[in-house]
């Protein structure tokens, strides 16, 4: 998840209306809330501050991803977002948002 929490960052604070701290995620994501800060800040740059998807492209990447999915025969992944809670409340790192089911 190293590579992918600055994505997954910048996901959360665009989709949600409360989210966790850069502290919280950088423990999740096994990173220094100093590097988390600048792979945001260099991703954000890189795709012009445009976080907007078209509908089109979005299913593309489903479908690709669908494909090699049953492809591997893994299980499908559901993400579950958990309710938003304080950041003084959160969860301990431990706790897995990600479920996979065989489907």
């Amino acid at each position: 998840m190293t590579h992918a929490s600055h994505s997954f960052l910048i996901a959360c604070k665009f989709l949600d209306d409360v989210f966790y701290s850069n502290e919280y995620y950088a423990r999740i994501g096994g990173v220094s809330v100093r590097e988390l800060n600048i792979l945001e800040v260099h991703m954000l740059k890189h795709i012009g501050f445009n976080l907007v998807v078209a509908d089109e492209e979005f299913d593309t990447y489903v479908a690709a991803i669908s494909k090699v999915m049953k492809e591997m025969n893994e299980p499908e992944c559901v993400v579950a977002s958990p309710p938003p809670v304080p950041v003084q409340d959160a969860p301990d790192a431990g706790t897995d948002p990600v479920s996979c089911v065989a489907t």
